[in-house]
C-alpha cells in the first residue's frame, strides 16, 4: 500500500510540474507586482529604450525589493549567451533558491533551475524585451507551488544588453485544507 501511494505521489507531482515562458503582456492585470515594475520602468524610458541602472531608484520599489535581483549575462567570443552571473539577490530569492550572489546560475544545486533561468534570459535576449518564466509544481510538502520570474533586459549603451532586472514571486498554497 505505501509503495503504491508513493508511486502515485511521484506521478502526480511530475504531472503538475510545468514550465512556460510568456511575454508579460499576457499577464497584464493578473499580476500587480509585475504590472507595477513594468509601469515604473516604462515611465523611466517611455518605451523608447532599454532601462539603465541609473533609471532605477530602489526607494521607488521599496515593497518589492525582497524579490528583486540583478543578473549579468556572460557572452562568448561570438556574442552568444554562455552563462548568467547573479550580481545581486533579494532576500526572497535567497530564502527560496539559496545564496548565489556573485556566482553562476549553474552553481544552483538543481540543473533544471539553472536551465530555466538561462532559457528565460535567452528568450528575453531574442525578443529584446521582458519575459516571464512560470514554474508550477506540487512541492514535497504536498502544496501547490507557483514561481513567477520577470526578466527585464537592461542596457547602459542603449544597444548591448548587459544585465537584467529580475523579479521573483513565490506562492505556496496547501492543496488540502483540514476542516477546523
Amino acid at each position: 500500500m505505501f509503495e503504491h501511494s508513493e508511486t502515485l505521489e511521484k506521478r502526480d507531482s511530475q504531472k503538475l510540474a510545468a514550465f512556460q515562458m510568456v511575454p508579460p503582456e499576457e499577464l497584464h492585470g493578473n499580476n500587480p507586482d509585475v504590472d507595477r515594475i513594468l509601469s515604473y520602468l516604462h515611465t523611466k524610458t517611455e518605451g523608447k529604450r532599454h532601462v539603465k541602472r541609473s533609471d532605477i531608484n530602489p526607494a521607488d520599489l521599496k515593497g518589492l525589493l525582497p524579490g528583486i535581483c540583478f543578473f549579468v549575462p556572460q557572452y562568448d567570443e561570438n556574442g552568444a549567451l554562455e552563462d548568467v552571473t547573479i550580481r545581486l539577490q533579494g532576500t526572497r530569492a535567497v530564502n527560496f533558491y539559496g545564496e548565489l550572489t556573485g556566482k553562476s546560475v549553474r552553481d544552483h544545486p538543481s540543473p533544471e533551475v539553472s536551465q530555466r533561468i538561462i532559457a528565460c534570459i535567452q528568450a528575453s535576449l531574442d525578443r529584446r524585451g521582458p519575459i516571464v518564466g512560470i514554474a508550477e509544481t506540487l512541492s514535497a510538502e504536498q502544496s501547490f507551488l507557483s514561481v513567477k520570474v520577470l526578466y527585464v533586459p537592461m542596457s547602459e549603451d542603449g544597444d548591448h544588453i548587459d544585465r537584467f532586472l529580475v523579479y521573483i514571486e513565490v506562492v505556496q498554497k496547501p492543496i488540502f485544507q483540514r476542516p477546523q
